[in-house]
């Protein structure tokens, strides 16, 4: 199955709760899209505040990260109040 790579910008609530459904409804996500969605990425202001994150996904603090990845399809943002989806 195809995987969809995806980024979050941020990771405060709403990051939180973004990677969070990712990973607890992935089985619905592969029905609605027909593929595996992966969080390749997560891009964070100041990398203090997330020492406590147990996942496996790299944390970076330079936008530049989200080009270095090769099969990266979209990344979401919070911001002004609206959730973004931008296609890469």
């Amino acid at each position: 199955m195809e995987i969809l790579h995806v980024a979050l910008l941020g990771f405060g609530t709403v990051g939180k709760g973004v990677y969070q459904t990712i990973q607890t409804h992935q089985k619905r996500l592969q029905q609605l899209i027909g593929r595996r969605v992966e969080v390749s990425v997560i891009v964070i202001r100041n990398p203090h505040n997330y020492t406590d994150f147990q996942g496996s996904v790299s944390i970076e603090t330079d936008m530049k990260a989200i080009m270095r990845i090769q099969k990266l399809m979209l990344f979401l943002k919070r911001l002004l109040g609206k959730n973004l989806l931008i296609h890469i």
